[in-house]
């Protein structure tokens, strides 16, 4: 089994430190290739593109660990689901290199610690049991597996009702113009309270109508997804675009900051405001490693996949 990671030309092929803030940004095209892994490839393929060797044979899989002979209890442990993870395959540059970012870890699908999910309720459910202070050790998601795409706006994911359900699922900023939105809602989703922890695609799919606001957390990879239609017209600021604060995936917030980050071959589309927006910093600790981010191998295009989402404007 093996992940492939292809060559983007409008990737952002050097690592962006911690302070990347796009204020008006969009990224396309989808990441890996369809022939991935059928276990969570946590990072090792991209460590490698990070350091600027894509190679087709790099591998992260339990199966491809053990046949290489790179970890000799990889083997023995693949059978329960779980696999010993080799730090070299974790060999990214830059901040999350010094912090030590492994996100989840390599898991194999029949893990129980791995999921795979289709729907927004799907992602939401498992978003709520990645919190260590509320579950075992061993019943916690530490990969979730994007396996469709998710329309994940205020509306169109339950409103209210979800709310009721998981707190972490919110509106933001009600949409004002774009027809789109004004149907589907606008979500703000907190991915919080978690220890270690990947979202990712194998196939690049896309997450839309929403935002992610990463905070009380640490050691987290997001990795291969696309990110749309979050954009209308601000007509009250003339295309300043202070009104909505609408941004794909904002780290650490006004009460608490998140470390240890490392987001790569996303793609990200024409936002409303920022693209990744740190905000109280990346600080759950007080050095360098216990402080990182990274944001490598990242495209950032203009305007929409959905050309109509754009017109409809």
């Amino acid at each position: 089994m093996k992940q492939q990671y292809p060559g983007k030309a409008a990737a952002i092929s050097a690592v962006v430190l911690s302070m990347l803030l796009v204020a008006c940004g969009g990224g396309g095209g989808g990441g890996d290739s369809s022939g991935s892994s059928s276990s969570a490839v946590s990072s090792s393929a991209a460590s490698s593109a990070v350091s600027s060797s894509v190679s087709s044979s790099s591998v992260a899989s339990s199966s491809a660990a053990s046949s290489s002979g790179t970890s000799s209890s990889a083997a023995s442990s693949a059978s329960s689901g779980t696999t010993s993870v080799d730090a070299a395959l974790f060999n990214v540059d830059g901040y999350a290199a010094v912090a030590e970012v492994t996100g989840g870890g390599v898991l194999d699908e029949s893990s129980s610690q791995y999921i795979k999910v289709t729907t927004a309720a799907e992602f939401l459910a498992a978003l709520n049991n990645i919190k260590y202070s509320t579950k075992t050790a061993s019943t916690v998601y530490k990969v979730i597996e994007i396996a469709a795409d998710l329309d994940l706006g205020y509306e169109e994911a339950g409103g209210a009702a979800t709310t009721a359900t998981y707190s972490f699922f919110t509106s933001a900023n009600a949409p004002l113009m774009h027809p789109t939105l004004l149907t589907t809602g606008v979500s703000s989703i907190d991915i919080k309270a978690y220890n270690g922890l990947i979202i990712y695609s194998k196939t690049g799919h896309t997450i839309r109508h929403a935002g992610f606001n990463i905070k009380a957390g640490e050691n987290l990879i997001i990795r291969n997804l696309t990110f749309d239609e979050l954009w209308e017209w601000d007509e009250l600021t003339k295309g300043d675009y202070d009104k909505n604060d609408w941004d794909y995936i904002t780290i650490g917030d006004s009460s608490s900051a998140s470390g240890r980050v490392w987001i790569y071959h996303c793609s990200f589309y024409k936002a409303y405001d920022g693209i990744v927006d740190v905000k109280k910093g990346a600080a759950t600790g007080t050095t360098q490693a216990e402080n990182g981010v990274t944001i490598s191998w990242s495209a950032v295009l203009p305007g929409s996949s959905n050309a109509s989402f754009m017109k409809d404007q």
